[in-house]
């Protein structure tokens, strides 16, 4: 019988292979948002016009991170809100997304379902959302945004493409759907 682990993977795996299919994830040359060159992307935007692979990865994410018992779902802006809302929904979470601008913050927090005003000044527990994980700058800076600072027990990521070396927060686990480093490239492996 397989383990619980050996299920996810081959979960993974699977979705892995369907954003392929779908055209989500590209190899191609380009850069990543911090600047890194890197031969393969993910168009995670793009999932939600295909419900059947954003519930299919919220649901990973949320299978993933509901032993860390969540009370609210944060998403960071852009690429992580359609993911976000996906796995607030696969918990039964109030989900919100922090107004955050090129990694800087304002200090507030977006309520795109207002209800979810309170749930939120009042959460204890939270889970961070984004789309993609390289380096882990971005979840570490929107971990320290002043509304959810020492309230964060999980980030969840659509992908995580980082290295087997790159440097993962001791005190905050992450869950992925899909997980497949992806190799930065050095500038002149980049093709014309």
């Amino acid at each position: 019988m397989a383990t619980l682990e050996q299920k996810l993977a081959k979960a993974q795996e699977k979705l892995r292979h369907e954003l392929v299919n779908a055209g989500i994830i590209k190899s191609r040359d380009f850069f990543t948002a911090a600047g890194l060159p890197a031969d393969t992307k993910v168009e995670w935007g793009v999932v939600d016009r295909i419900p059947h692979l954003t519930a299919r990865a919220a649901g990973l994410i949320a299978l993933q991170s509901v032993q860390y018992k969540p009370d609210l779902v944060v998403a960071i802006p852009t690429g992580g809100y359609v993911l976000a809302d996906a796995v607030a929904k696969e918990l039964e979470l109030p989900c919100v997304q922090l107004d955050w601008i090129d990694k800087q913050s304002s200090g507030n927090m977006f309520y795109p379902y207002p209800e979810h005003k309170e749930a939120a000044l009042q959460a204890e527990a939270v889970a961070l959302i984004d789309d993609v994980f390289t380096t882990g700058r971005t979840l570490s800076a929107a971990s320290n945004h002043p509304t959810i600072k020492d309230r964060v027990v999980v980030y969840g990521v659509g992908w995580d493409r980082s290295s087997p070396e790159t440097p993962k927060d001791p005190d905050v686990p992450l869950v992925v759907a899909v997980r497949e480093h992806v190799p930065l490239l050095k500038p002149k492996e980049m093709s014309s």
